[in-house]
């Protein structure tokens, strides 16, 4: 079933379309990939964090009795519109998810041609509806039986026209207001990037950061910091202990504090000895203060478990960010500016 309805994608009229599937990432492609890679000449997916971006394949179909080369490419529409099919649709005024008995399906004791009774409300998920749809839906097949196939078939097909309009809509109002392709974006951050660069990137440049020199920055961006620490000495349980999650974070960092942009300039040695206010990424020899209860600097190193990011109390040799190193400065940590890049602020 999987091999027909891809060969049915692959023909001239849908070369160099693009196939959205809601959930490819985590769900969709794990049953298409085989089957990708069997019908197709070369497949060329695209991965970030073990998830599939999208997923190019090329094929050749017989024309004039010569070969004609052709491609595809199937890609995630959660990353552009991170949210549930039943949220999207009315969000954009367009119809909701329909309904549908996912268990009744999943359950091995229902043949695939069933038709009788419409199946029971503890079949149906009540998560992303509302009680009186699930009633008017049951009440529907009062007087008529209910068919697994024809219910199938009429819940896919809804899927696919309501995804096909909330991205149609979607595209329609960023081109719109931005003058942005959105289909050229695998993801809601890049679409949003592209955004800021064409429209209000005015005076100073970004620039794209490639091959030797984004391996020499990597190294400065971990991630946030989620430590746990110990709780003190008097907790006894009967006093509240307070979780505290930072909203919006990145946004209101980039509005309010300085960014590097501009021509990278690099250095060896100590730019601190030329010029006292550097603005870049450095490496640098470090020591952490032994009293420190919550060290700042972070790393990332691999274990037999994977890739941790910890803040270490050693001394050890990274790559960070002038601004960070300005902040542990003030909280006791030595450094030693080995080389680096300085960016315009």
């Amino acid at each position: 079933m999987i091999d027909e309805s891809i060969k049915y994608l692959l023909k001239e009229k849908y070369d160099k379309f693009i196939v959205f599937i809601h959930n490819f990432s985590y769900f969709d492609s794990i049953f298409l990939i085989k089957n990708l890679y069997k019908l197709s000449d070369k497949i060329n997916p695209t991965l970030r964090d073990g998830r599939f971006i999208d997923f190019g394949l090329k094929y050749s179909i017989q024309q004039n009795g010569n070969m004609k080369k052709l491609s595809l490419k199937f890609k995630e529409s959660l990353l552009i519109l991170p949210a549930a099919l039943s949220k999207l649709g009315p969000n954009f005024g367009l119809d909701s998810k329909d309904i549908f008995p996912y268990t009744f399906v999943n359950n091995k004791h229902i043949p695939l041609d069933y038709i009788g009774k419409v199946p029971r409300f503890n079949f149906f998920s009540l998560k992303n509806i509302y009680f009186t749809d699930l009633a008017k839906y049951i009440g529907s097949f009062k007087n008529k039986p209910w068919n697994l196939r024809e219910e199938t078939i009429k819940y896919c097909e809804k899927d696919c026209v309501l995804l096909y309009n909330i991205l149609k809509v979607f595209n329609e109002k960023i081109f719109t207001k931005f003058s942005v392709d959105t289909f050229k974006y695998p993801t809601i951050s890049s679409l949003a990037f592209a955004i800021f660069r064409t429209n209000y990137l005015e005076k100073e440049k970004i620039p794209l950061i490639s091959g030797k020199l984004y391996e020499e920055l990597k190294p400065s961006y971990t991630g946030g910091a989620c430590d746990v620490y110990k709780p003190m000495s008097w907790y006894n349980g009967e006093k509240k202990i307070y979780a505290y999650d930072v909203n919006s974070l990145y946004p209101a960092v980039m509005k309010s504090e300085l960014m590097p942009v501009g021509i990278p300039i690099q250095f060896e040695g100590d730019i601190t000895k030329i010029e006292e206010n550097t603005f870049g990424f450095f490496e640098v020899e470090i020591e952490t203060p032994e009293e420190l209860y919550s060290p700042l600097l972070q790393i990332r190193i691999k274990t037999e478990g994977g890739t941790k990011t910890i803040a270490p109390v050693v001394k050890w040799v990274g790559t960070y960010f002038s601004e960070e190193l300005k902040k542990a400065d003030k909280l006791g940590y030595k450094y030693k500016i080995l080389r680096g890049y300085l960016f315009n602020k």
